[in-house]
């Protein structure tokens, strides 16, 4: 397997992942009180590319919430309730954007897994691999009642 095909395979296993652990708990909010996430992702106070994931997981609940960064390096995460999270402490993990199809004009999403040639391989990192699993990232929120707004600043 290429190398972008495995981590379009850990990307996909991501996103299976999530949907295992988000329906273990879609019997209704059975959480107690929730709060929402947004924020802004930035490197050394830059905003990175736009489409890295940002995770948020509480394996204590089983919740899991993610979302895609902007332009400007802001997010707002979702959950399979309308991002209704839990308050408590959550790890986080940064994942980058999947990689682009070589002519986007010519690709369908089956052809990147049946193709994953021609898929272009990811870039360099703009961000350390560390920040890729929430064992290694060192970042953590509590998130409280209402909206709650971090800024993750990364460093390099």
């Amino acid at each position: 397997m290429t190398k972008s095909g495995s981590q379009s395979c850990s990307m996909a296993l991501l996103v299976c992942y999530g949907f295992a652990v988000l329906s273990l708990g879609c019997g209704g909010n059975s959480y107690g009180p929730t709060g929402k996430v947004g924020g802004r992702l930035t490197l050394a106070g830059k905003p990175l590319a736009p489409g890295h994931a940002v995770s948020f997981m509480q394996m204590e609940k089983g919740f899991l919430a993610f979302g895609l960064t902007d332009a400007d390096g802001d997010f707002m995460l979702n959950s399979w309730n309308n991002g209704a999270m839990p308050v408590g402490k959550y790890k986080v993990m940064i994942a980058p954007p999947p990689p682009g199809p070589h002519d986007p004009n010519q690709m369908t999403a089956e052809d990147r897994f049946e193709k994953p040639e021609l898929v272009e391989p990811a870039g360099k990192a703009e961000f350390p691999k560390k920040y890729r699993d929430t064992t290694t990232s060192g970042l953590e929120f509590e998130i409280q009642e209402g909206m709650n707004m971090f800024p993750i600043d990364l460093t390099p």
